[in-house]
């Protein structure tokens, strides 16, 4: 079976040639591949965003469990320096010509024209790509190994690499470069391929995968344009193109779906030619597969919500409360559409009798468009109205719901009715005992990282008692809500379990309810109707409906951080329907859990990463600096005495055990 990975240099935005790569990827392995990336901080997001949106999803790599561990190169070095150690013992790098590439075929050129010295470990005792991808490669078990053309030249080098370890070398796939339209090589620093601009553009993104599949795969016939041949290119070994198309190559202007790219997708059918990327084609693409979602009504309708999304994004500064009848509605569906160039085919829409389905199919579209639930009158907000009303003829409720003046009696009545408890007093409590510049290394980890920049839903933190759990998770909260400060679409919201205070599940979510109001009192309208409805029969609401409204506030937001302490001091059933809870809330929130280990519950949330919490040594540095300080006699004591200080600091941190 073949086991292929994708291990990007993330030096920036991910970029179209890179996509290619992990889709050929994705599709030779049968959708089982690993995910290896470089530590460069932040850049490693783009990576995560793009395979995401392009729904490309791996088997091995960060945020997931299984082997192959660990996927960060700075965790890895150990395996290199053991490698290197075993050349530099060994014997000298043999010299054999040529290497066998299975899309290029066989290299011709000998070493004549490359490096004879290669560097395998920097001054720093990093390693360079030749000797971490050869170490990496073989540890993962990697069968096979898609790279660009660019690496070609190292085709002569690296069998050396793996014949003087001792190691079975992986078979090798070149794919050709990527070229614009008018023959010129698509790069980062032209800007013309960032797959960040292609999602921003709102392309569907089974088009661009469609699109980039065809890329040199699709060569039996393209109406668009041909693919150039390659230009020489002296640093480059020449090869010769020998080996025979196990399958003929799909139409360049096929129409396919991820699943049949997987099941059609043949390697040896990839020409060893450059490829050209025509915008046209895309359009064409783009279209065709939007045609196929419009033909069923669920497609119909999931086009609808993209419709709505697309304008809720656009308009998102100034919110306006304002209220569309049915035809009004479509109408206003129809005026997006005719100002987005992608939409342009779906003209007539705004024509009921021309939508498919029976009437309750129909009134979904206007539902999904508008946001609402219901199918008479639709709630819809956008931004900067004025410039909407000017060409269309809207009336506007001047007094927009969820404004300050208006609404703050209302937003205090109803926060006091969800909720006497919004877990602030304790949150304040735990942040007063920090000992300032403490903490933040967990904002360093890998996990952080993922969790914060990728599609990871949750982060799990346990540690023994008196390992600062609590301290940590107030440290988070102000680490976020400092970092998202100016960003009104990223609420930070907590909660903090107790054994003194046997708190239900539906305490939680009316405080997390509570603090996204208090956030944006925009909100209210989500929880307006129930809160007049309850009051009305002098009830309270029920636990699903308080998921159900905690849900619907949730994907108003861009992101929601919601971070929950002491889950071990929970009740058992509580413990168990909080997991559910979170396992359950919509894609864009992101929990932070801590707690003692609780080894029997985490089959609840099977896709968490998980993160040992103990104090670190940096930490109680900290931690004891300022005890002295407080402690006027000792502090004179140790006054010039940093080697006491140093010795005293040393035997706590030995005696501590991580608390």
């Amino acid at each position: 079976m073949a086991l292929l990975r994708f291990a990007p240099s993330p030096t920036g935005p991910s970029h179209l040639g890179g996509l290619r790569m992990a889709l050929y990827t994705h599709l030779y392995g049968k959708e089982t591949w690993i995910l290896r990336i470089e530590d460069t901080d932040a850049v490693g997001a783009y990576i995560w965003q793009a395979l995401d949106w392009a729904g490309l999803e791996y088997d091995f790599g960060p945020g997931k469990k299984g082997p192959h561990s660990p996927f960060f190169q700075p965790e890895r070095l150990d395996l290199y320096e053991h490698y290197a150690k075993k050349l530099f013992e060994g014997t000298q790098l043999p010299t054999r010509p040529g290497g066998v590439d299975l899309i290029f075929g066989q290299l011709k050129d000998t070493y004549a024209s490359l490096a004879t010295d290669l560097i395998l470990l920097k001054s720093d005792l990093f390693p360079t790509y030749h000797l971490a991808s050869v170490v990496d490669d073989h540890e993962m078990g990697i069968t096979h190994v898609l790279r660009g053309e660019g690496w070609l030249p190292s085709l002569l080098l690296h069998p050396d690499l793996y014949a003087s370890l001792n190691l079975q070398p992986p078979q090798f796939a070149h794919l050709p470069i990527l070229l614009n339209v008018d023959g010129s090589k698509m790069s980062k620093r032209n800007g013309d391929v960032h797959v960040d601009d292609y999602i921003k553009r709102g392309w569907k993104p089974i088009s661009v995968i469609n699109w980039l599949a065809l890329a040199g795969w699709g060569t039996r016939h393209d109406p668009f344009t041909e693919p150039a041949e390659p230009k020489p290119n002296s640093s480059s070994p020449s090869s010769t193109h020998s080996h025979q198309s196990g399958t003929d190559a799909p139409d360049s202007t096929g129409v396919y779906t991820l699943p049949q790219l997987i099941s059609e997708f043949d390697l040896t059918s990839v020409t060893h030619r450059n490829s050209t990327l025509d915008p046209m084609k895309l359009e064409y693409l783009n279209k065709q597969h939007l045609l196929q979602q419009r033909s069923t009504p669920d497609g119909l309708t999931a086009m609808a919500e993209r419709v709505h999304d697309s304008v809720k994004d656009a308009f998102s500064e100034m919110y306006v409360c304002c209220l569309l009848g049915g035809r009004t509605t479509c109408n206003a569906i129809q005026y997006t559409i005719n100002r987005t160039p992608l939409f342009s085919f779906m003209d007539g829409f705004s024509n009921k009798a021309n939508m498919p389905g029976n009437v309750t199919t129909r009134n979904s579209v206007g539902a999904a468009f508008a946001g609402a639930s219901n199918f008479g009158i639709e709630n819809i907000s956008i931004r900067t109205a004025g410039n909407v009303y000017k060409n269309y003829n809207i009336s506007v409720n001047a007094g927009a719901i969820g404004t300050e003046d208006n609404d703050v009696g209302l937003l205090r009545k109803i926060s006091e009715w969800l909720t006497t408890s919004s877990f602030r007093n304790i949150h304040s409590e735990a942040l007063a005992k920090r000992t300032p510049g403490t903490g933040l290394w967990f904002t360093r980890t890998n996990e952080y990282r993922l969790w914060t920049q990728s599609n990871l839903k949750v982060l799990w933190g346990t540690g023994k008692p008196g390992a600062g759990k609590t301290i940590l998770s107030a440290i988070i909260v102000d680490h976020l809500q400092k970092e998202f400060s100016s960003q009104k679409r990223v609420p930070v919201i907590f909660a903090y379990c107790r054994y003194t205070e046997k708190y239900p599940t539906s305490q939680f979510l009316a405080a997390w309810i509570r603090q996204l109001l208090e956030h944006d009192p925009t909100t209210l309208r989500y929880i307006s109707e129930m809160f007049a409805i309850h009051q009305r029969q002098d009830t309270r609401p029920s636990e699903a409906e308080l998921h159900e409204l905690l849900s619907a506030i949730c994907t108003g937001f861009e992101k929601v951080y919601i971070i929950l302490d002491g889950l071990d001091e929970a009740r058992e059933a509580v413990k168990i329907q909080l997991l559910e809870e979170i396992n359950t809330l919509p894609s864009n929130t992101r929990t932070l859990i801590t707690s003692r280990p609780l080894k029997s519950f985490e089959y609840l949330v099977p896709d968490a990463a998980h993160i040992d919490i103990e104090a670190r040594n940096e930490d109680i540095e900290l931690f004891v600096e300022k005890k002295i300080a407080q402690m006027p006699r000792l502090h004179t004591m140790l006054a010039g005495k940093d080697g006491e200080k140093h010795r005293i600091c040393k035997a706590i941190k030995e005696k501590s055990g991580g608390m």
